[in-house]
């Protein structure tokens, strides 16, 4: 076999990708001693190896965040790494790190027109920020550990430019406690602090989630009863159910309700979620909204792809304590990660049935 050939953008995304990796350490390097401005304000180890560290800290610098990933860079140009850790153990090649620029670090840094000036701030930046489940699960689940930790509440809470673009997020900082927290929204300029604090959490789902969905307004639903709800996906989308108008008449017979969770707003999506006894959902980052329904009893039953799935959802149900089955599919058409696939009725009705059962 011959040697895998790469398209030339590609080739040329990872080779700058190496060049500011390579670029960070020798100014990191140079500005070493700036380490000594970082504080440990909490450290919880729940496992083995450097990714498995819990930790709270703050950078008394002054400090940068430079706006196009959230990366916290001392004034000198030391790159504070951990500072963008995602909340789970991952580590990738050179290559595949995503850094700031450093050229256009120094730029900014000297253009008093490309910075933002404010005493402190707490950074909610992640590198998944936009996508509806890390915002929920890697965004918003910092602020617990952030309040546990005895920072003061009224320090604003930072977040980037993807505000503007999807419009839930603006949905969701502004309900119930969120909404009277202070936001700064990053855009294109680099915000500089006297005190900046990040941190990587390894909170429980429970304990990170249930606290988003108090703050967000949702109640603790007063009995067991409630509705039944099918999160169908438009077929003009990514990982929709092919034969979509059998599984809907299916759903229907046994009372189940069919809504488009993208086609409706955060308010509705808490109310509905809070009063749903029983769901039906199509593998998506929408079945986050399970949170909603704040332990009270939930039965789930997932439709998934043959060939992509994830544990992140059994894995919440699981620690809520929700019934879970999830059901393949199969004829799966188009890229794993988007695969639109067929759901065989029959297993799904006598999915339905054990579901309805457990009432």
């Amino acid at each position: 076999m011959g040697a895998l050939k790469l398209p030339e953008n590609l080739i040329a995304s990872r080779i700058r990708k190496v060049a500011e990796k390579s670029a960070w350490t020798v100014m990191s390097r140079l500005h070493s001693a700036d380490i000594k401005n970082i504080t440990t304000l909490h450290s919880r180890d729940v496992g083995q190896g450097p990714n498995e560290l819990e930790f709270v800290k703050k950078y008394s610098g002054p400090a940068f965040i430079e706006p196009s990933n959230g990366y916290v860079i001392s004034k000198d140009g030391y790159l504070i790494e951990e500072s963008l850790d995602p909340n789970y153990g991952v580590i990738k090649p050179t290559w595949k790190i995503v850094t700031a620029s450093p050229i256009d670090f120094v730029k900014a840094s000297r253009d008093e027109d490309r910075i933002t000036r404010v005493p402190a701030v707490i950074s909610l930046r992640h590198l998944w920020e936009w996508n509806f489940y890390h915002f929920y699960g890697d965004v918003l689940a910092k602020i617990n550990l952030f309040d546990e930790a005895g920072i003061d509440p009224s320090t604003p809470l930072l977040i980037g430019k993807y505000y503007d673009d999807v419009p839930f997020v603006k949905q969701i900082i502004h309900r119930e406690g969120l909404g009277k927290r202070e936001w700064i929204i990053q855009r294109d300029k680099y915000v500089l602090a006297d005190e900046v604090y990040y941190c990587r959490t390894k909170q429980g789902r429970v304990k990170k989630l249930d606290t988003i969905a108090a703050l967000m307004g949702a109640p603790v639903p007063q009995t067991a009863e409630g509705r039944r709800i099918f999160m169908t996906r438009p077929a003009s989308g990514p990982r929709h159910v092919i034969n979509n108008e059998e599984v809907e008449e299916l759903t229907a017979k046994y009372n189940y309700e069919s809504i488009d969770f993208g086609a409706i707003s955060i308010d509705e999506q808490v109310k509905i979620l809070n009063g749903t006894r029983h769901l039906i959902a199509i593998h998506g980052a929408g079945m986050v909204n399970m949170i909603f329904r704040r332990q009270a009893p939930l039965t789930i039953i997932a439709l998934d792809s043959p060939i992509y799935g994830t544990a992140d959802f059994p894995e919440i149900a699981a620690e809520f304590g929700y019934y879970y089955r999830s059901l393949k599919g199969h004829s799966p058409v188009g890229k794993p990660q988007h695969s639109s696939f067929k759901v065989d009725v029959d297993l799904l009705e006598a999915e339905i049935v054990q579901a309805l059962a457990t009432e």
